[in-house]
């Protein structure tokens, strides 16, 4: 009877790896692949220096550099967003009792905590401000 179901519970894990290798496979490519054709105007020196770099499929490695210029974007947004809502809690009591405590910080009120901060925080607050702005 174990064995019946030792058997089931590992065809159930198979099937469920297997979704999820699909599911990851798909996103991959198929959201590579929901390209938009755009046109653009490009100043001779940057053309150049991508043909230089890249002579076949420079305008995918363009691609590639501007999909980087926003990934590194959205993940410092994101450190800030974790870190504003961490110095919103540890000065929560000083800075923004007048605030509901669960208040999610998102990068829309990531200004509100920089005033916060840099109005009631005293010192620490302030550079911990200063280092949001950044």
């Amino acid at each position: 009877m174990k064995r019946v179901a030792s058997a089931q519970l590992e065809r159930e894990k198979v099937k469920v790896a297997v979704v999820l290798y699909i599911h990851f496979v798909y996103t991959i490519f198929m959201e590579r692949s929901r390209k938009i054709p755009i046109s653009i105007r490009i100043d001779p020196v940057v053309l150049d220096y991508f043909q230089k770099e890249q002579v076949v499929g420079y305008q995918t490695y363009m691609h590639r550099v501007l999909e980087d210029y926003v990934r590194s974007k959205r993940e410092k947004q994101l450190r800030n967003e974790g870190r504003a809502q961490e110095l919103f809690r540890q000065f929560y009591a000083s800075c923004f009792w007048h605030y509901d405590a669960a208040l999610e910080i998102t990068s829309e009120n990531i200004s509100l905590v920089i005033e916060g901060l840099r109005k009631h925080g005293g010192r620490k607050g302030f550079m911990a401000a200063e280092d949001l702005c950044q």
